[in-house]
């Protein structure tokens, strides 16, 4: 189970993504939290960088921290 914190713009994509039965809260105005079950992959570390920031892995810290290693990797600085 991965929390996502998500711009409101990206409803959508993740609703296409994980499904229209994921738990969705609201924290602000522009946000929202989603949490989905996922298997944690390149393609799906993909498709969050793709997002340029709007979607962002917020638990468990373990998936974030893989996260940032590849993104240091594939900036060439890991």
């Amino acid at each position: 189970m991965v929390t996502l914190r998500c711009k409101n713009n990206a409803m959508r994509s993740v609703i296409d993504k994980f499904g229209d039965h994921i738990r969705v809260n609201i924290m602000d105005d522009e946000h929202f939290t989603a949490q989905v079950q996922v298997q944690t992959s390149q393609t799906f570390y993909g498709w969050v960088f793709t997002f340029a920031g709007e979607i962002e892995i917020m638990e468990p810290g373990s998936v974030q921290k893989e996260y940032l290693a590849m993104a240091k990797k594939a900036s060439g600085q890991g």
